[in-house]
């Protein structure tokens, strides 16, 4: 759910520090499958790196951050071979934060929305992160709400476990006090543990 318009309050503390802040809106579930949001996904991560300059926004500094469905697209975002599929430089993404995200699918399938997901065991290991090893690792922030039900701890904690196993450098960031829906609103504070976190990631700080 939710478009671009209304996540563009994660710009509010980032663009003050000199960010320039590019959302994305794709394709929602169940008008197309999530092989086409993932797809959709990588095409405005290319389509960003080729157009950051018209905005202000340098491609040689391209971070990607997502909270939610945003999360788990950015842990397939890593997992992208730029190269290969877009003929980009293999870097492009200098940092990654995904935040309250599911990176393994596998436990959707026996929940009630597989119904409209129609996700199979292929579609299931083609789109969890956690079996996609990043072509090209970057530094990667893994962070969700302290208050998050225990399914969301589980899956952090395995994915940057994961991600640790092939040598990807990733900080765990547990945010205080804060339930999924309001992890990704320390966006909107420059003080805030998520902010400060992805500005140092940045090397803004």
């Amino acid at each position: 759910m939710l478009t671009k318009d209304e996540s563009s309050f994660v710009c509010e503390a980032l663009t003050p520090m000199g960010v320039t802040v590019m959302a994305n809106t794709y394709s929602l579930a169940p008008d197309v499958h999530l092989d086409v949001i993932v797809r959709q996904c990588r095409d405005f991560v290319a389509w960003a790196y080729k157009n950051a300059h018209r905005y202000g926004g340098d491609n040689r500094r391209l971070y990607l951050s997502g909270h939610s469905a945003g999360g788990h697209l950015a842990g397939m975002m890593l997992s992208t071979d730029w190269e290969g599929d877009y003929g980009l430089p293999p870097d492009i993404l200098k940092g990654v934060t995904a935040i309250s995200g599911l990176y393994d699918l596998a436990p959707l399938q026996k929940a009630f929305i597989n119904a409209w997901l129609q996700l199979s065991d292929i579609a299931v290991r083609r789109n969890s992160p956690i079996h996609q090893r990043p072509p090209h690792p970057c530094p990667v922030i893994v962070a969700w709400g302290e208050e998050e039900v225990d399914g969301f701890h589980w899956q952090s904690e395995r994915y940057l476990e994961q991600l640790a196993a092939w040598g990807v450098p990733a900080e765990r960031l547990l945010l205080k006090g804060r339930d999924h829906f309001a992890a990704c609103n320390e966006f909107m504070d420059p003080n805030a543990p998520l902010t400060q976190a992805v500005a140092k990631q940045m090397g803004l700080i």
